[in-house]
């Protein structure tokens, strides 16, 4: 394990934690959006980051760091009345059931995506004290550095 090792540990951490909390934001960002890259009848999923252990190319080891997988994207999603579904045109319409038969009990509803404010909040809050949390990690690295020198000289 080197010098730096701990800082290098840290960094992957605070670059974990900023594309959580991107995502999260661009979740709570597209909770009512009803049509994803512009597609009827499919709404915004939410998505979730996954990590693992390990950034090799940082670290110098499989067992350090954080690095990004991948997202998980939640394919639920919550059907609501329209107001006007003869003339809405992102209802579920009876000609739409011949591509999708699954829309059956939706029909005259828009389809919005699940995603729960709350829990998107809580993400974010989560995110942000885990981000401080490296911060203050990389900060008493940095003090003990400093110390290790003043011994030393």
């Amino acid at each position: 394990m080197g010098l730096f090792t701990g800082l290098d540990i840290s960094g992957s951490a605070l670059v974990a934690e900023r594309l959580r909390m991107q995502i999260y934001s661009n979740n709570l960002a597209n909770w009512r959006t009803v049509r994803e890259n512009g597609e009827r009848l499919a709404p915004y999923r939410r998505r979730t980051p996954i990590f693992a252990t390990g950034a090799s190319e940082v670290t110098g080891s499989d067992q350090l760091g954080v690095r990004f997988v991948g997202v998980l994207r939640r394919d639920s999603f919550i059907a609501r009345p329209s107001d006007d579904p003869e003339n809405d045109p992102d209802a579920v319409q009876v000609e739409d059931l011949a591509d999708r038969p699954d829309l059956a009990p939706y029909v005259g509803h828009r389809l919005y995506p699940e995603v729960n404010l709350a829990e998107e909040m809580v993400d974010m809050i989560s995110a942000s004290r885990a981000y401080e949390a490296n911060i203050t990690a990389i900060q008493l690295t940095r003090s003990m550095m400093q110390s290790a020198l003043q011994v030393m000289a």
